[in-house]
């Protein structure tokens, strides 16, 4: 019984991520307009991304691999690792712009329209701090922590590395329009966190790795934050 739960409960997490992406692209996109939301529809938003982080958290504590949360020991191959696949990630994210010039994926202008439709202190700072900090703790924990701890652990064909990243990718084109190249992104952003994963043995590595990421890539929208409400408010 016990194993049966072990293979399941990552498709139960992933089926329940994916019933509450549609429900926030009901609530915010609108069938793809950005339209203005109120205090409780962005609480509401926070709420679930709690929830899905603390189901996926139980979950892997009681069914999964929980040495992953053991606080790993500071390596110097580690950190070598994972600062090598990020400056890898930076170069592919520079060739990606050249060979699709102007191309954003319908992901990331989803979440830069939410941004400019809503400019609120309030609506500004939560929505980065969900992106910044929380979408990628439950992102981590779901598709490196359940899933890469279930279905080929440390398989000699890399074959966790692929089925994460490849969930990983699918996961950020739910309620959009299929695009291969969104999904070449995404996919190659997954192996990527999923090598430092696999590498450390630990969900602190690739959870720093993806809240850097994240963060550099919001760098402007989070500048202008401080800068408009904090410091020159």
């Amino acid at each position: 019984m016990k194993k049966i739960i072990r293979y399941s409960y990552p498709i139960c997490l992933f089926y329940f991520l994916r019933v509450l992406s549609i429900i926030w692209i009901e609530l915010f996109l609108q069938g793809g307009r950005i339209e203005p939301y109120s205090d409780f529809q962005l609480t509401f938003e926070l709420t679930l991304l709690l929830v899905t982080s603390l189901a996926a958290f139980g979950a892997i504590y009681y069914w999964g691999d929980r040495s992953i949360f053991k606080w790993p020991k500071i390596k110097v191959s580690y950190l070598l690792a994972t600062i090598g696949l990020y400056f890898f990630l930076q170069v592919f994210n520079q060739y990606y712009w050249r060979w699709f010039p102007y191309h954003i994926t319908e992901n990331q202008k989803a979440l830069d329209g939410i941004v400019y439709a809503h400019p609120s202190a309030f609506a500004w700072g939560s929505h980065l701090f969900t992106s910044s900090l929380l979408g990628p703790l439950r992102e981590e924990l779901i598709f490196r922590g359940a899933f890469m701890t279930s279905y080929f652990k440390e398989s000699k064909y890399f074959l966790d590395v692929f089925l994460s990243a490849i969930a990983f990718s699918y996961f950020h084109m739910i309620g959009f329009a299929w695009s291969w190249i969104d999904f070449f992104f995404y996919l190659v952003a997954g192996l990527v966190v999923a090598l430092v994963f696999r590498y450390s043995k630990s969900i602190y590595y690739p959870l720093l790795f993806h809240i850097a990421w994240n963060v550099s890539s919001s760098w402007s929208h989070i500048w202008s934050f401080i800068y408009w409400y904090l410091i020159n408010p």
